[in-house]
Parts: C-alpha cells; structure tokens; sequence
C-alpha cells in the first residue's frame, strides 16, 4: 500500500515537474516577445537587454508561485484523474499566457505598467476606445486561444521527448529558487535606479498585484488616519492654527500674495488669458541645459521675452492632472480629481470666477476626443462657453499604421494636428465672440503623442538629425534611432512659435497674456530619474510684462491659479476672491534655485498618490531622495526622514479623500458669493417617495407607496421607486442631474440600480436617454466613507434641451430582484449650466 502511495507521489511529482518545465519555457517566449516588441517600438540603450535579461529571474518566480498555490489542487485533480489535472495546468498556462501577453503589451505601447487603479477606473467606453486604437478586435481572442493551446502541446511534447527527462533537478531548483526569491528577497522600486528599470524587469503579473495591494494599503492609510486628527496635524505644520473653518482644511483666508506683479505694467482694462497645456512638454528635451539637448528653439527664445521657471514641477504623471491643477489647484480625491466626476465637490476655478464676475468667454480647444478622462464633462461643470474637440476641426488626413500584438494593422490618428487646431483658433475667435468680451481660451495640444500625426514629418525629421548633430558630441546612435521623437517635438515647436506670430499682428495681441506649460515629461529610454517625468517648463508671456525673468526656485502647476488670481485681481482690477481660491500658492520667484517654499504632492500613473515633494526633500513610492540644484536626485537612507515624509503624505491623502468625497473644499456660503448656478430643481432628505409609474413600467410594480420624513426608507420588496415622477425642462443651456443618497443593505448583496431619464421627444412616445448600472459606474461614484455598513451613491446627467422639441424628465430606481435595503439622505439637483 505505501509503495503504491509512494509510486503515485512519484509520478505525480514527476508530472508535475515536466509541465512545470512547460510553464517556465511559455514564461520565456512572453519574455523574449516583450524584449521584440518593445526594442520594435522604441529605442533603446545597450543596458535594455540585460534588464530584460534580469527579468527572466523575475518571471521564474512569479510562475513558481503562480504553480505553488495551485498545487493543492492540481494534486487532488491528479489523485482522482489525471487527465483533468492536465486540463486545469493547460487552463493555468493559457490564462497566465493572455493575461501577462495583455499586459506586456499595454505596457510596450505606454511605458506604463497597467495597475489596478487604473484598470478599475477606466470607463467601458474608454476600453473599447483604446482597443480600437491599437487595431483589436473581439474575434482576434479566438486566434490567441488557437495559438496558446498549440504552444502548449508543442512545448509538452518537447518536455517529454527531449529535455525534461535529463534535468528534473534544474527546474526542481528553480521553483525553489523562485519560491524563496517571492517570499525571502522580492524586488523592490528602491533597489533599481529608475521606475523604467524595474517596470521591464518585473514580471507584468507581478506588477499588477502588487498595485492591488498597493491600492489597499493607500486606501487604508486614508481610511485609519482619522480626519479630525488629520486636520489638527496639517494645521499646526501649515501654520493654519487660526484658519476660519476647522472642517475646511485647504480654505484659507490667507492673504492673497501678487508674486507676478512687479513684473506686469496695471490697467483696469482686462487682458485676455491664452493657456497652452503642451502635450509631454518636458524639460528633459526643452530648455538650454536639457539633458538630451533642446530640441525647443523657438520656446527657448521666448524664455528670454517671458518669465520662465526651469524647476517646475507637473503634479500627475498623466493628463488627467493638468486641467484641475492649473486652472483650480484642487486636491486629488483618491483617484484623481476629474475622477470624481459625480462626486466633484465645490471649488473655485479661475476660469469660472472669471467668467461669472468678470463677464470674460471662456472656450477649450484640443484636436484630440474630449470626452476621455472626464474632461469634457469637467469643463461643462466650469461654465466653459466653447468645447471643441476631433469633431469640429477638418479631419486629419495624415494617418500612422499601428499594429496589435497580432500583427493587424490599422491606420489611426488622434485627431486634428496642432497648427489644424491654431488655424481654426483664428477662424472661429471673433466669430464666437461678437461682444468682444475678454477672453480665456485653454488649449490641450496633442500633436507630441504617439502616433505622431502631423504634416511635412519628413522635412521635421531631417531638421531633427541637423540639430542631433549640432547638439551631440560623441555617440549619436541613440539620439538618431529617436529621430521621430525628436522630429514631434520641432513640429510642436514650430506650430506655437506660428501661433505667436499670427497672434502678433491681432489687434487683441497688446492685452493678452500667454501660459504655455507642460502637461507632464515624456520617458524615454534613458536614465530617467524619478522626478524626470514630472519635470517641465513654464513660460508666461505677454505684452504687458515689464521685464523678463529667469526663476530656478521651485514651484508646480498647482501654485499657477492663486498667482494668476492675484495678478488679475490687484494689477489689472478684477473681481476675484481677496483670499486664495487654492491652499497651494507659492509660485517661488527667487532667481536661485530654492526648495523652501515647495509642500506639494505628485500622483503617479497608476493614480495612486504615492509621490510627495517637501523643501529639499522627494518621496516617492517608500524611497527617499534628496534634491540638489538642477533636479538631481540623490538616494538617502534615514528612516526619521522616511517616516517623517510618508506621515505628510498620509495625512495629505486622508485631507484630499475627506475634502473631495465629502465636499469640504470651499464652504457652500463663501462658494455661492461669486458662483450662481441656474437652480431648476432641488429636493432634499425630507422627501416622500410618490409611484409616478411610467406607463410602460407598470408590470413591475409590486407594492403602491412609500415615504419618509428624517428618518430612512426601507424598500421592501419593492422593484420600482420613483424619485422624480414628472419635471419639465426648458431652455437651450445643459442642464445637469445630480443624485445622492446613502443605501444600506444588510447582506451586503446590493440590488441591481438602473436611472433612467425618460425624455418626450415627441407624441410618439418616450425613450431611455440614460441607463447606467453602479456596479460599473462611469458617471458614478459608489463608495464606503465609514465602517457602519452605509454606502454612498453619487450621479450625474447631462442633457441638452435645445436638441429636443419637448422635455419632460423622469427619474426612478429599478430593482430587477427582490431584495431588502435602506435609502436614505437622497438629495437631487437640477441645474442650468
């Protein structure tokens, strides 16, 4: 009996092994098909191929404990039939081959690691527009199933006929080896010289658990740190001691500073603002001390007519970051603060104030889809007059051939090339603007985004390998094998120095300020430090400056608003709040490079708040550096100074979840004396729920009524709550529809919640304008602000009534199962926008 026992642990280790054998060869060829196809995709220095090299190490351990936890249960298949053991490891090949082959290529295409976060956060929508552009298509998942399953047999046949049975030790050892390599020495970011280096060499898989964990641990910081202990800490190391509202911890009645305004001519006569967010405008490539040279011309001679800060600072790794910093300099929520979206709480934003006490036209122009990362549903909420997006310019006609992981290719652009976007600036500008108000117009520029897709590229090209040869000394084979990189960055150049010309012989030319800044670096395969890629440039340019000025102090794009405020308010007389609309103001104007004044966070990719940025010192994911002149990183190792940066971020974290889910940014009172939003509709927590039945929703009825006063709302069995049985619209502004309310379910089995909006459209009846499930919200937020069982809901609506000849509005829960809950603290808001 235990001989036959023994024979049976035998073969299955033996088994076991020859598949496992199996599993390292398929770990190999997803390895050696990323070191391909990203060395297609980019370019590379000589040190690339032995961090691919490295990452081999990496792989066998991930596989190894991706094998470990499933042992048990391949055991036990074994035991009872062997053949259903092979087909649970040949479904463990397959899925890890998918899932790390996706990953491996999301990250060739982006330099990015995909995480978690922002896998969770990315709108259904959005998928299949990204999809869309590297040319996937649904039916492609049957290719990749037919050819993984082939390389399984192919690679299982090899390990039983020819290899396996010499070296059963080897891949013995190497499963120990990458066992003990997982639980005993896991890579960490600090042990490689820049976040480019260990997002090669980690295994995707790995990378992307570990953002899981990662998540969980930011959200647990965020969730433990109590927020009256939070605001108490911030306060005392803010000098906010005496700040006016206690539960408001970034408003201040500080006094306003007007750093700019020594440098401006006044008037009471209100200049226009011309804001130009560049698309990966980074100082590694811009700017006279670049590191990869300056491939900016005509911005570097601006520099001489502007002022011109070269230490600063972009507070997201994404574009996600860009427009809520600059124009509001608002905290970050926990996901970034335009992913919020039905959850943004209350803020100033220099583009509303002026536009609502200053009777400027506010408008937004970008070539790209405006609708990606929430933008477009922001700008609405801030009141802008104009949005133009791909649609309004000319079709682009200038394509790039881009291809999946398959070798399908597609001819793709994003959308309009930035001098398009310029010209139809110029087209449209007095047209839109008949009263001749003053004017902020923001600009998003997309041309410097792969794939590039711009006129005359071959003339850019060929002054790109003229200014790689002037500028470089030495080896020039990197810099030639980046030409098209190079060559996007002068067309980029180029079409904003033709910007500046045709605004020079305007007329409006005298009175008009320029911001042209950076939305955030670009990576590129070098030596990138960890603060590289949030390295950019900012100019203000104008004619009203009285004199130019070089800055080497240290200041972020979320000092911008609060100087800008300053400057309008008391240089050129405008009504603007005398107290700052942002707690971040201090845009440093010390000619010296100086850090004293710089206490701000910086969000990674992935959207994890994991960076922060206090005097000389950076923080970035559990690393410490020190900051020494032109931005040089260096390593140090004290864990008072860890500990001491880690608490400012958490508490900084605890401050941006609390303030933005819970609507502290601004008092409501302070907000309303400069913001006045068209109110159609309001109903709050004293509220009786009315059956206002649909006509074709009646089957799904199961009781009549319910109510309540202050006290919550049990459902019952109920399919079907009407919270707005009939409202009429009317009007040709947007109007948006917003609903909260806090629902507790005791089983933590949520019910299925759809909204509906029923618009008349005409006498033949109605149709569904909305539809939208929380458990994949895009227009949603569904979050737990505190350990007693109640979750929040937050959603918005936007509808056009001006497309429709008649409005009518119907809002309701619908329930699919039967199921027992509490609602309570609804509150709904229609406003005119």
């Amino acid at each position: 009996m235990f001989k036959n026992i023994r024979l049976k642990l035998e073969h299955i280790q033996s088994h076991f092994l020859s598949l496992l054998f199996v599993f390292f060869i398929w770990a190999f060829f997803i390895r050696l098909f990323q070191t391909i196809f990203l060395s297609y995709h980019h370019s590379f220095s000589a040190v690339y191929y032995w961090w691919q090299a490295k990452g081999i190490l990496e792989d066998i351990s991930i596989v190894s404990i991706f094998v470990f936890f499933s042992l048990p249960i391949y055991t036990l298949f074994y035991i009872l039939r062997p053949k259903l053991a092979n087909s649970f490891f040949l479904i463990l090949l397959v899925f890890y081959g998918i899932l790390e082959g996706a990953l491996v290529y999301y990250f060739s295409e982006s330099l990015t690691p995909l995480t978690y976060l922002t896998f969770t956060n990315t709108g259904i929508e959005q998928v299949g527009e990204i999809l869309k552009i590297y040319g996937f298509e649904s039916w492609q998942l049957i290719f990749v199933f037919v050819l993984f399953f082939g390389l399984y047999f192919i690679f299982h046949w090899v390990s039983k006929k020819v290899f396996f049975k010499r070296i059963p030790r080897l891949i013995l050892l190497l499963f120990i080896f990458g066992i003990s390599k997982a639980f005993f020495f896991p890579s960490k970011p600090q042990q490689f010289k820049s976040d480019l280096n260990f997002s090669i060499q980690k295994n995707k898989i790995g990378l992307f658990i570990q953002s899981y964990y990662q998540e969980k641990k930011a959200l647990s910081i965020a969730n433990n740190t109590p927020v009256v202990k939070a605001i108490e800490t911030y306060r005392s190391t803010h000098l906010k001691a005496h700040a006016p509202l206690f539960e408001y911890p970034f408003f201040s009645n500080d006094t306003l500073p007007n750093v700019l305004g020594n440098y401006f001519s006044k008037s009471d006569t209100a200049p226009n603002i011309v804001f130009i967010i560049s698309e990966s405008l980074g100082r590694i490539f811009s700017g006279v001390d670049a590191r990869l040279g300056s491939f900016t011309p005509f911005l570097d001679s601006l520099t001489d007519h502007s002022l011109y800060w070269s230490n600063f600072i972009a507070n997201a790794e994404r574009t996600f970051g860009a427009i809520p910093n600059l124009m509001a300099a608002v905290p970050e929520g926990t996901k970034g603060f335009l992913n919020l979206n039905a959850a943004i709480p209350l803020h100033f934003s220099l583009p509303l104030l002026l536009k609502e006490n200053n009777n400027y036209q506010t408008s937004f122009f970008c070539g790209a889809p405006i609708a990606f990362d929430h933008m477009q549903n922001y700008l609405m909420t801030q009141k802008f007059d104009h949005l133009f997006g791909k649609p309004n310019f000319p079709q682009n006609n200038i394509y790039q051939t881009i291809s999946d992981s398959l070798g399908n290719e597609k001819q793709f652009n994003w959308g309009a090339e930035d001098q398009i976007v310029f010209q139809h600036y110029f087209n449209v500008l007095d047209s839109i603007n008949p009263q001749h108000q003053p004017y902020f117009n923001l600009f998003l520029t997309t041309s410097f985004h792969e794939p590039y897709s711009f006129s005359n590229a071959a003339y850019f090209q060929k002054l790109a390998k003229a200014r790689i040869n002037h500028l470089v000394s030495g080896d020039k084979e990197w810099h030639l094998a980046m030409t098209k990189h190079f060559a996007a960055i002068l067309y980029a150049d180029y079409a904003l120095q033709q910007f500046i010309k045709a605004y020079q012989k305007r007329p409006d030319f005298d009175r008009t300020i320029f911001v042209i800044v950076g939305d955030h670096s670009i990576k590129f395969m070098t030596k990138n430090s960890r603060l590289e890629k949030f390295h950019v440039p900012l100019l203000i340019y104008s004619p009203l400056l009285k004199q130019a000025q070089k800055f080497k102090s240290v200041a972020s794009q979320k000092d911008v608003p609060v100087a800008l405020q300053a400057l309008l308010k008391y240089n050129f007389n405008r009504k603007l709040p005398d107290f700052p609309i942002s707690n971040f103001h201090h845009l440093d104007t010390l000619v010296d490079f100086n850090t004293k004044s710089v206490d701000f966070p910086l969000m990674s990719a992935n959207k994890l708040l994991n960076n922060y940025f206090w005097k000389d010192y950076f923080y970035a994911a559990g690393q410490l550096f020190k900051v020494n002149d032109n931005m040089v990183l260096e390593s140090i190792d004290s864990s008072a100074l860890l500990k001491s940066m880690s608490n400012r971020l958490s508490i900084y974290a605890t401050l941006s979840k609390y303030t933005c889910l819970d609507n502290k940014i601004i008092p409501a009172t302070v907000f309303e004396q400069f913001i006045k939003h068209d109110l159609l509709f309001q109903q709050t927590e004293s509220f009786e729920f009315e059956i206002g039945i649909p006509s074709n929703n009646k089957a799904f009825l199961d009781t009549s009524h319910f109510a309540t006063g202050l006290q919550s709302l049990n459902s019952g069995k109920s399919k079907y709550i009407s919270f707005i049985p009939s409202f009429p619209l009317s009007g040709s502004k947007p109007i948006r529809i917003q609903v909260y309310f806090k629902i507790y379910c005791p089983d933590a089995d949520y019910p299925t919640i759809y909204f509906n909006h029923k618009i008349a459209a005409s006498k033949s009846g109605e149709f569904t304008l909305f539809n939208r499930h929380i458990s994949r919200p895009e227009n949603a937020t569904f979050y737990e602000s505190d350990k007693t069982g109640w979750m929040h809901y937050r959603a918005h609506f936007w509808v056009n009534p001006q497309q429709l000849s008649e409005n009518l509005i119907e809002t309701y829960l619908f329930m699919p199962e039967k199921r027992n809950f509490w609602i309570d603290d609804l509150k709904i808001v229609i406003e005119a926008f």
